[in-house]
């Protein structure tokens, strides 16, 4: 819609599955840019059960990080901010980064995409060193646990090559955070998170 409307800003979410409200729980973002940069208030009801009209600053973004995903507030709308561009260079860019989905990303196999967070050089909102170049040092494309393994077009991301469990995914995950914190004495941090046991 936004690049119908001819406003910049929300290219970088172009194949990214979920919703706005999701976006800004676990402050969603791809190619160096996160839905915290363009969001400027939100309607939240508060686990009180009150409604409260906040600005950016409640939401305490950091990498894949908001207060929400810790006061257990709900968000209800967001105002967003966005640019006035040119249509046809904001649809080049999406299908830029479209293409580089495609290429380094399954289409076929089961997945929850990026598995772990990129580890944060300073404090900010997007991101830092890739989490997929340490998995990548450690040989982490050769893993794999049943049919869960890791994708051989890049390192961050487990898939399911056939009928995994989801006790083989959290079992290669931990292989491979163990692997990284040997080789670099880096703890990664789940970007995806677990439900139930």
């Amino acid at each position: 819609l936004s690049e119908e409307l001819g406003l910049t800003g929300l290219e970088f979410a172009a194949g990214i599955y979920g919703t706005l409200g999701g976006a800004v729980y676990g402050n969603a973002g791809a190619f160096g840019k996160a839905i915290c940069e363009v969001l400027e208030e939100g309607i939240i009801l508060t686990s009180k059960g009150k409604l409260e009209i906040v600005n950016r600053d409640y939401f305490e973004f950091d990498y894949r990080h908001s207060k929400l995903k810790s006061s257990k507030d709900i968000l209800l709308s967001a105002t967003l901010i966005l640019q006035k561009e040119d249509r046809e260079k904001i649809r080049k860019k999406i299908e830029e980064n479209l293409k580089v989905r495609r290429v380094r990303l399954p289409e076929e196999e089961g997945s929850a995409g990026s598995f772990f967070k990129n580890i944060k050089s300073s404090k900010n909102c997007s991101s830092g060193v890739s989490a997929g170049y340490l998995l990548e040092q450690v040989g982490a494309k050769e893993m794999r646990v049943g049919d869960a393994r890791v994708f051989p077009k890049h390192a961050n991301i487990i898939i399911n090559s056939g009928k995994a469990t989801s006790e083989e995914v959290r079992t290669l995950a931990r292989i491979l955070k163990e692997k990284v914190k040997e080789k670099f004495n880096i703890e990664l941090e789940e970007e995806v998170i677990y439900l139930g046991e």
